[in-house]
């Protein structure tokens, strides 16, 4: 009788690539879904940065105003110091907020899914406080809102 040959055999071959196939889809699995997160809370937040940063030159622009010339419910006009006229209102249908000066549009933000100015009562006849709110997101169920009030001069 000959003695054992070394090696693998056929079944212990096929066994061991599978489960090498098993663990290696797995671990691909695991990445690509890893990958897609990853890029979705990306987007996420460079929306939310941008939301932020828009409202934050609103309110700075506002807060400079030397009038305000109306108020509605998605959209504000004002006077700044130097006689410019503004204008940020909500364009729905391409969901961004624009800034209009000087006969020219801008967008400010993208993915803006609502916007909303409220002006509030105040003691002072001189001052005006005005609550804006902002809500901004990708999707149709997700999104975040920003609020803050302005006072101005």
């Amino acid at each position: 009788m000959e003695g054992k040959a070394d090696g693998f055999t056929l079944v212990e071959v096929v066994v061991a690539v599978t489960i090498l196939v098993l663990v290696l889809s797995a671990a691909l699995l695991l990445y690509a879904q890893g990958a897609l997160v990853y890029k979705r809370e990306e987007v996420q937040v460079d929306i939310q940065e941008n939301a932020r940063i828009a409202l934050d030159r609103l309110v700075r622009e506002l807060r400079s105003a030397k009038e305000i010339v109306t108020i509605q419910s998605n959209s504000i006009t004002f006077i700044l110091d130097d006689g410019s006229r503004v204008r940020y209102y909500h364009d729905v249908g391409r969901q961004q907020l624009m800034r209009e000066k000087g006969g020219g549009v801008n967008p400010v933000a993208s993915f803006i899914k609502d916007l909303r100015f409220e002006k509030e009562a105040e003691d002072d006849p001189s001052h005006a406080l005005i609550g804006i709110t902002l809500v901004a997101g990708e999707r149709e169920k997700e999104g975040f809102t920003l609020s803050t009030k302005v006072l101005v001069r």
